[in-house]
Parts: C-alpha cells; sequence; structure tokens
C-alpha cells in the first residue's frame, strides 16, 4: 500500500495517514485488513463517531484508505465493499447586524486615528529634536 501511493505521489502526510487508520482499524479487529468485511468497517465507523472521535472527514479518509487498499493493492472490486462517504456537516455563515458592523468600522476608525495621531506625535517630537539641535 506504500508503494502504491508512493507511485501515486501521495504527500507524505496524506501516506501516513492513511497507514494508520487502516493499521488502527486492524488493531481494532485484530486482524490483517486483507480481512476486513464490509459490516466489520461499518461497525468500526459507527463505534468511532458515537465514541465522539471520528468525523466526517475522517471517515471519508478512512474510506479513501480503504479503497487503495482493496482496489489498487489487494485488486478486489469496490462494489463488494462500497461504503457510502460522510456527508460535511453544513454549516451557517455568521451573519453581523447593521449595529455589529457600525461597531466593527468604529473601532476599526479609532483605531487608524490612534495610528495618525502617535504618527504625528512622534514627527513633531522628531521635529522639536532637530530644531533643538541647529
Amino acid at each position: 500500500m506504500f508503494r502504491e501511493m508512493q507511485i501515486r505521489n501521495y504527500s507524505p502526510r496524506t501516506i501516513r495517514n492513511y497507514l494508520s487508520s487502516i493499521s488502527r482499524i486492524s488493531q481494532h479487529y485484530n486482524i490483517t485488513p486483507d480481512m476486513f468485511t464490509r459490516d466489520e468497517i461499518k461497525t468500526y465507523i459507527q463505534a468511532r463517531i458515537n465514541a465522539g472521535s471520528f468525523s466526517a472527514s475522517s471517515v471519508n479518509q478512512l474510506i479513501s484508505a480503504l479503497k487503495i487498499l482493496f482496489v489498487d493493492v489487494l485488486h478486489l472490486k469496490w462494489e463488494s465493499i462500497s461504503i457510502k462517504r460522510a456527508r460535511r456537516e453544513k454549516r451557517i455563515p455568521v451573519v453581523f447586524s447593521k449595529k455589529e458592523i457600525e461597531r466593527l468600522f468604529i473601532v476599526r476608525i479609532i483605531a487608524i486615528t490612534v495610528a495618525i495621531c502617535r504618527t504625528l506625535i512622534t514627527l513633531a517630537e522628531i521635529d522639536i529634536v532637530q530644531n533643538a539641535s541647529i
């Protein structure tokens, strides 16, 4: 599996993550990866989701690793396993109220004003020092 992923030019991090995913499920059942059944894989995924240690991305990553293992390494048909990918959680975008936007602008304007005042004070101090030395 390692060789197959290197030939495909997978990043070292992806290779490490995929091998780790396969290793964890193999250790969980104490069997070699070629012995995984569809039911075992689904039960493993469900248990990890219920334990709160598996996100949709983790599920999809494991499925990708399994697909490489079964199809490209073991030369089995994916249709016999065919586990569907998890749908990612849809997040509602944060929408600011008019008051919040006004507050953001006011804070930004104040920050810019303070920066300008500091610059002017610094320039005035430089001018005073230069005029005093003449």
